[in-house]
């Protein structure tokens, strides 16, 4: 294996660990921002906030729950977090494979 390879392959795990990390960043926005602007939502914040991390939806778990302690937010949030950072992670491994084969396209014509 060349030395160029093994660059190429350490290049696109990093840019997949990117990925993942701006997943796990945005579910941590999201919650800072539900802790934050408790009272006064703005809908079209939070509509934009849900469709940047799709799992969020599994908090309508503690919806009718008036026994939820912050020990099961902070376990159900964490989880959210690391669903979309694989979501995330994932959405970047497609991203490098879809540039992968473009080049290829590209690069014979």
């Amino acid at each position: 294996m060349s030395l160029k390879r093994i660059h190429r392959t350490w290049g696109n795990g990093r840019l997949i660990a990117v990925f993942c990390a701006l997943g796990f960043l945005m579910t941590g926005v999201y919650a800072l921002y539900l802790i934050i602007a408790f009272p006064h939502r703005n809908p079209s914040v939070v509509a934009v906030l849900g469709h940047l991390s799709p799992f969020a939806f599994l908090t309508i778990v503690f919806m009718d729950t008036p026994d939820a302690t912050t020990r099961d937010y902070v376990t159900l949030w964490s989880i959210v977090a690391i669903l979309n950072a694989g979501l995330y992670g994932t959405m970047g491994l497609v991203f490098i494979r879809l540039v992968r084969v473009l080049r290829r396209k590209y690069s014979r014509q």
